[in-house]
């Protein structure tokens, strides 16, 4: 481009303007979608070739997206999630026909009999395995690249567009087909690269830079005669006037501000589509524009590149950083949703909230069922791999604890349990399944029961209610000590038995219970890693972003807010606030350092405390202090 767009773009304050944010995540809808095909699978409308409302309904549900529910309630249509469909199509996770037939000589148009949607899961599973900074760029690619002269930014309505489009009428024809579509997308991104993350551009300043520095960037120098022998680079391109029922005006190379007109109104509308549907951008829209010809031009008045975008286009896009705390929450930070490792996470947890930084919980009926499904899962491994560090001692404890009891049984009537290193060879005729260490699922159990008394074994009999396993009496083993679950059956006996065992575990340490600061962004102020009354330990590691300067020292802010997070621990009460803090900082902090801060309160924890803390690098301090900390009657907001 040879000049500096920053240079001649103009920065503009929004205020006043209808901001415009995509809420919507493309890679989490498209997971979204594709498990619904999976699970429920989709026959599409016979005529129009449409997902279904009833599907659109359960898709925007679990979507979350609440302007999508409304569109499809209201509209029975959704653009978003007909966006999803058709991405997928393109990316080939699924397929259908897109053809249809033509039933009897009057139908003018085609039909699409049971049309199912098919899910190619190899495929899917392949590129969700893939650097979230590859699986970008096959995103970005597949939109980039549409080429068709008819479906493109000048005619056709993104899922998030506003804005209204020139008429199609012969987008077939002319200009149309000689316009590298793919390559002036491109050169818009590359031109974008250079915008600062979170200032608000002039949209009319970056369209004068264009026709200065890049005029042709869309449409040719050169373009095809006319049939009627003339040359119009703008041929293809009609406006409408107020008082028009349909286009009339053709828009000539020397009607005034005629790039404007063409031209701009492309740039503003392909604002509003890749760059605002991948979340690269933000827009701010007038309700008026400058031109009372339709299309619409100058709604568009400024736009605002965000730092996803700045990573997504400089090959930058970091892996997600996963965190495991004590208190069981599982925090994951990514500018990108990362759909393996949420649906990875998701065996085991529930999601508490979802955005760049998402917090998960784990749940032991998850964790229990997980391993009924798969015995084969470690939980603590896959934690481990996730987080890439030891998992907090208590945390281990409990999934130990939880993948004990993996295993319920049902048990069907007429049917029994034979436990013992040798009963089994007085049983060979009644064995039905074995389901363990030396236990049997068997037929006949008083048969057997008479059969091991007349060989002398001493047997044991216990007949269990219908609600749980009886404990045996006392001074007799049972690897089913501990009460269960065991339900009836109505059904007649088979032979094949679901069998899963339930075991007690007892002695496993328990999560600390903190009270306070409870929605606090650990990555930046420290984790809980020991508590008590009066006392707490916390740990932060130091990353790149709390770098001041190149040479990789840590603002003292961090140090400090680890060392008021670890104060407000130790008092641990909802309503503690802190009221003043006398501090000194020994020793500088780098990146990458792992802090340690102590805190303890002075003499007993009360409505007035003082907390002495220091922080530790490697148990040297770097920070001492203490901390007025007070606890008031309510919230101090309330």
């Amino acid at each position: 481009m040879g000049k500096n767009p920053l240079d001649h773009l103009v920065e503009i304050n929004p205020d006043g303007l209808t901001i415009v944010i995509n809420n919507a995540d493309i890679r989490h809808d498209i997971n979204v979608f594709l498990d619904y095909i999976d699970s429920r699978g989709i026959k599409r409308t016979h005529r129009e070739n449409q997902i279904p409302k009833a599907d659109l309904l359960r898709l925007a549900k679990v979507m979350g997206d609440e302007e999508t529910l409304e569109q499809v309630r209201s509209d029975g249509y959704s653009p978003w999630v007909s966006h999803i469909d058709r991405l997928c199509l393109r990316m080939k996770f699924i397929q259908y026909d897109t053809e249809g037939v033509y039933a009897g000589y009057s139908s003018s148009a085609p039909s699409f009999p049971d049309n199912y949607v098919d899910l190619d899961a190899d495929r899917v599973l392949s590129f969700f395995d893939l650097p979230l900074q590859e699986q970008e760029n096959k995103l970005q690619a597949c939109l980039i690249n549409e080429a068709y002269p008819c479906t493109n930014e000048f005619f056709s309505y993104g899922p998030q567009s506003r804005l209204d489009r020139f008429n199609s009428a012969g987008c077939l024809t002319g200009v149309m087909k000689k316009i590298d579509f793919p390559g002036a997308r491109q050169s818009l991104l590359s031109l974008l690269a250079s915008c600062t993350p979170g200032k608000w551009y002039s949209v009319k300043s970056l369209i004068d830079f264009i026709k200065t520095s890049m005029p042709y960037f869309l449409i040719p120098k050169k373009v095809p005669k006319l049939p009627s022998g003339g040359k119009n680079r703008y041929h293809n391109f009609m406006e409408q006037k107020p008082e028009d029922h349909w286009p009339r005006s053709v828009i000539t190379q020397t009607s005034p501000n005629a790039f404007e007109r063409v031209e701009g109104r492309y740039i503003e509308r392909f604002l509003e589509n890749i760059p605002l549907t991948l979340r690269y951008v933000e827009l701010a829209y007038d309700k008026k524009g400058d031109l009372p010809q339709k299309p619409s031009f100058g709604r568009i008045r400024a736009f605002k590149v965000t730092d996803r975008f700045q990573s997504a286009i400089h090959q930058k896009i970091r892996e997600p950083y996963v965190t495991v705390l004590p208190n069981f929450e599982i925090h994951v930070e990514s500018l990108f949703y990362p759909v393996k490792i949420i649906n990875t996470l998701t065996l085991f947890c529930n999601i508490k909230s979802r955005d760049i930084h998402t917090i998960m919980k784990l749940s032991r009926g998850k964790v229990i069922a997980s391993l009924a499904a798969n015995d084969s899962l470690d939980p603590v491994k896959i934690l481990q791999n996730l987080s890439q560090q030891p998992l907090p001692g208590n945390i281990v404890n409990e999934l130990k604890a939880w993948s004990g009891h993996a295993e319920t049984f049902i048990l069907y009537e007429s049917f029994g349990l034979l436990e013992g290193k040798t009963a089994a060879k007085y049983a060979k005729d009644c064995i039905v399944e074995k389901a363990g260490q030396d236990v049997y699922i068997i037929r006949s159990p008083q048969k057997v029961y008479r059969q091991l008394e007349t060989a002398l074994q001493v047997p044991l009999l216990i007949n269990h209610p219908e609600s749980r396993l009886k404990s045996p009496d006392k001074g007799a083993k049972s690897v089913f000590c501990k009460a269960g679950a065991l339900k009836k059956s109505t059904k007649q006996p088979k032979k094949k038995i679901n069998v899963r065992r339930t075991v007690a575990v007892n002695n496993v340490e328990r999560p600390v219970d903190i009270c306070t600061h409870t929605n606090i962004n650990r990555k930046y102020c420290g984790t809980p890693v020991e508590t008590g009354p009066g006392y707490s330990l916390v740990e932060l590691e130091t990353f790149s972003g709390m770098a001041v300067d190149d040479s990789g020292l840590v603002h003292g802010g961090f140090v400090f807010g680890l060392a008021d997070y670890a104060a407000m621990v130790a008092v641990n009460h909802p309503n503690v606030v802190l009221g003043s803090a006398e501090v000194k900082f020994l020793k500088p902090v780098s990146v990458g350092s792992r802090l340690v801060a102590r805190a303890r309160v002075d003499g007993e924890p009360g409505r007035k405390n003082k907390v002495l803390v220091t922080v530790s690098c490697e148990e040297v301090p770097v920070f001492e202090g203490s901390f007025s900390c007070p606890v008031l009657e309510r919230h101090v907001l309330a």
